[in-house]
């Protein structure tokens, strides 16, 4: 897995927290009705605009909700297997903290009784080594 892709399971919940903010406050968007007015004899094309309350944007939030959480199930999925096959526990400890639950370094610092510095430079170093490993490979 490359960190790019363990990135996304940082990023993915604050998306999903966002499109559901979104839904809290839908915006209402015009909705044009076609119908036909057979008073005249004829049927004529006319049109009638209404409000939708928001409806039409909660569906189609609905839909990226779901297809968001789908995308970041797998992903954390795919972390998971990635952070079981580190073999240094502490480095195991600290992937799982930063990329799976979203704790901050700074925090991440407290709880392993090191500086944010020294977590910043433990990730760093264990993603240049896996650039290494892949060159290799």
């Amino acid at each position: 897995m490359t960190k790019k892709e363990m990135e996304q399971c940082r990023s993915l919940p604050k998306e999903i927290a966002s499109i559901e903010s979104a839904m809290r406050h839908p915006k209402s968007t015009v909705v044009v009705v076609f119908y036909k007015d057979y008073r005249t004899g004829r049927g004529i094309p006319k049109t009638k605009a209404e409000e939708d309350g928001g409806d039409e944007e909660i569906r189609i939030l609905k839909k990226q909700l779901q297809a968001y959480r789908r995308k970041l199930a797998k992903q954390l999925v795919r972390a998971e297997k990635f952070i079981e096959s580190v073999e240094n526990s502490e480095l195991r400890t600290i992937l799982r903290m930063y990329y799976i639950t979203g704790m901050s370094q700074e925090k991440i610092g407290e709880e392993m009784y090191y500086s944010q510095g020294r977590v910043s430079q433990i990730l760093n170093e264990f993603w240049l080594s896996q650039g290494t490993k892949a060159n290799r490979q």
